[in-house]
C-alpha cells in the first residue's frame, strides 16, 4: 500500500482517518502540531510543525524514504487569536505548492455541506446562520479552498459531509456534487467520513468532483 500524508490529524476526524488508513494496510505520516496527543502506532510518522508553514509540509514529505503519494486534509476553522480567518485556505495552499514541488497527484480534502454551489440546497435555518453567524467566516473559509483546489491541474476531491456526529462507521450514501437530493436533516458519522475519505484516496470515481455525503 501506499504513504499518505495526513494534514489535520490530531482532530477527531483526522485521528479516525489515521486509524482507518493503518487498518487497510497504508503508511501514515501526520502533520500535527503536538504529536504527543496521539498514541504511537506501526506504521505511523508523527511530523510536529503546522501546515500554516509550508516548510512544515515540505519537511512531512520528505522525512521518509518513501514518500507519500497522496494528501488528505481534514482541518476545521477553530479560529483562535493567533491564527488567522482563512486557516484552511492558507493550509490547503501551502499544501498545493508542496504537492507541486514534489509531484504527489492526489489531493482529498474535507469539505462542508453547503459550500460553494451546495449552499442553495442546505437548509433555510442553515443558509441563516451561514449568512448572519461567526459560522459564515468557516463557510467563507471552505468556499475559497474550493475554488482554488478546482484551479489546479490535481487529481482533487473535495468531500462534503452534512452534519458531523460521534458514532460508529455506518454506510455512506453518496449524493449529486450540489447535494441537490441530500435530506436537510441527514448527517454522517466521522467515522463514516474517514472511511470516505480512504475509498476517495484508493479510487479514482470521485476524482475532480465534490461528492456530498450522509448516513
Amino acid at each position: 500500500m501506499s504513504r499518505i500524508l495526513i494534514i489535520g490529524g490530531s482532530g477527531r476526524t483526522g485521528l479516525l482517518t489515521i486509524n482507518e488508513a493503518l487498518a487497510r494496510g497504508h503508511a501514515v505520516t501526520a502533520l500535527v502540531r503536538n504529536p504527543s496527543r496521539i498514541e504511537s502506532q506501526v506504521g505511523l510518522t508523527l511530523i510536529k510543525g503546522t501546515p500554516l508553514e509550508e516548510s512544515d509540509i515540505e519537511r512531512a514529505i520528505t522525512t521518509t524514504p518513501d514518500v507519500p503519494t497522496s494528501v488528505i486534509i481534514t482541518l476545521a476553522n477553530a479560529r483562535t487569536a493567533s491564527t488567522p480567518a482563512l486557516i484552511i485556505t492558507s493550509s490547503v495552499l501551502n499544501a498545493i505548492s508542496a504537492m507541486r514541488t514534489h509531484d504527489l497527484k492526489k489531493l482529498v480534502v474535507m469539505s462542508s455541506f453547503g459550500t460553494a454551489d451546495s449552499y442553495p440546497n442546505v437548509i433555510l435555518p442553515m443558509r441563516f446562520a451561514i449568512s448572519h453567524t461567526s459560522l459564515g467566516i468557516s463557510y467563507k473559509d471552505h468556499d475559497i479552498v474550493d475554488r482554488e483546489v478546482k484551479g489546479t491541474e490535481l487529481e482533487w476531491v473535495l468531500v462534503r459531509p452534512n452534519r458531523l456526529t460521534d458514532g460508529e462507521n455506518k454506510v455512506v450514501k453518496v449524493f449529486d456534487d450540489a447535494g441537490k437530493e441530500m435530506g436537510g436533516l441527514m448527517s454522517i458519522s466521522r467515522s463514516s467520513v474517514a472511511s470516505f475519505l480512504l475509498d476517495a484516496v484508493e479510487l479514482d470515481m470521485w476524482n475532480r468532483r465534490t461528492p456530498t455525503i450522509a448516513n
